[in-house]
């Protein structure tokens, strides 16, 4: 058996990688599904909604997903994680479901609707808004008990994406193509102030995006706009290869992603603010139907194919795949948890290797129960970056 020198030992220590940035598929263990939407509270708690009723939960960002019991068939269309115990999902025949402890049970607190609900947003425990495909806008002050109607008769088509960037300022995009601008005042029982944002040209707008509430993006037959006040840059930006473009996502002013619907194993981004934009590798068929950063280092997206990915930007230094090895110190077996392909190696602390074997997106149990009580070093390769762990045996 090769054995190693102890500066060798101190060369496993040392986790190292370039900066990089790469998309991975995550393993779900649902085949078979379409995914509509996804929402995230933080880079390792979040939830993709998909049809017939279904919604997956994972509290470490991916690795593992639970199927919820949400009581219905119904399609959703989106879903709407307020925080890690508060969640909505709106769907279709005017379903809209509220979970209070993080999906284990949900409670039906639908409007009195006889049609398809296609977006939902709430802005803090008591107001939100849904939108339906009939034209109308349904507004709560109380945690959805009660519901106040709002038909935008002079905006042709219906609201299809709600998105607040504070307590009191919105953005709704309607079928028309349309971007309003909206200002919640002291009561949302009152009247419905919208505001065309742009000339009356702006129209056939598929996603939007805002940074604060001048300051968005907006995706048109395949070309971004932006916007720094009320009307939208008169620019010639570059135009992507697909025409239609689900979701947008800026980490800034400059760098951003697009996710289009009909072209396949592609993402789009972008770090001049739209006007260029290079294409990404995704490990999937399908057309992507949402995506969400909860950070600018972690990235989620779905598929209307049942795929959900993730993107990992890593800083000098950084490993940046999701690793975590448990319990240490351990008596019997040793759990490693890993994104993506790695390799995991176990090496007494003479440098002698006492476990080693490739995996990829799987949960492993290595069992060292029969080791030398000590202490040990794991050492994980991904394409990515090298990870190294002092384990202790006892």
């Amino acid at each position: 058996m090769k054995h190693f020198t102890f500066f060798t030992l101190l060369f496993f220590l040392i986790c190292f990688s370039g900066r990089g940035q790469s998309w991975i598929k995550l393993e779900t263990g649902v085949a078979g599904a379409r995914f509509n939407h996804l929402d995230f509270v933080s880079n390792q708690l979040g939830y993709v909604a998909g049809d017939n009723g279904l919604i997956l939960k994972t509290t470490n960002g991916g690795i593992r997903w639970e199927v919820l019991n949400t009581g219905t068939t119904e399609n959703f269309a989106q879903i709407d994680a307020l925080t890690a115990d508060i969640v909505y999902a709106a769907g279709t025949n005017g379903t809209l479901i509220k979970s209070l402890d993080g999906g284990e049970t949900w409670n039906s607190v639908a409007p009195d609707v006889n049609a398809d609900l296609v977006s939902v947003q709430f802005i803090n425990t008591e107001i939100g808004y849904v939108a339906s495909d009939n034209g109308v806008i349904y507004a709560t002050q109380n945690g959805a008990e009660w519901w106040w109607e709002y038909v935008a008769s002079s905006i042709p088509g219906n609201a299809i994406e709600i998105r607040f960037i504070n307590d009191s300022l919105g953005h709704f995009l309607f079928s028309s193509g349309f971007v309003y601008d909206y200002q919640l005042y002291s009561d949302v029982g009152s009247r419905m102030r919208l505001r065309k944002r742009g000339d009356g040209n702006m129209n056939d707008v598929q996603s939007m995006f805002f940074l604060d509430f001048t300051t968005g993006f907006v995706a048109q037959n395949g070309k971004f706009l932006s916007s720094s006040g009320r009307n939208w840059s008169s620019g010639t930006p570059q135009a992507i290869a697909s025409t239609e473009v689900a979701a947008m996502h800026f980490l800034d002013r400059q760098e951003g992603f697009a996710a289009p619907t009909n072209q396949l194993g592609v993402i789009y981004h972008t770090t001049d603010g739209g006007q260029t934009w290079d294409e990404q590798a995704l490990p999937g068929i399908g057309g992507l139907g949402d995506m969400k950063f909860p950070s600018s280092q972690i990235g989620y997206a779905c598929s209307y194919n049942g795929e959900v990915f993730k993107y990992i930007k890593s800083a000098e230094g950084e490993c940046p795949f999701a690793i975590r090895s448990y319990p240490n110190p351990t008596f019997g077996q040793l759990t490693v948890e890993a994104l993506g392909d790695y390799e995991v190696h176990l090496f007494s602390s003479e440098g002698q290797v006492v476990f080693s074997r490739a995996y990829a997106n799987q949960t492993l149990e290595i069992d060292v129960s029969n080791l030398t009580a000590g202490f040990y070093y794991l050492k994980i390769n991904t394409d990515e970056c090298n990870f190294t762990e002092k384990i202790v045996v006892n």
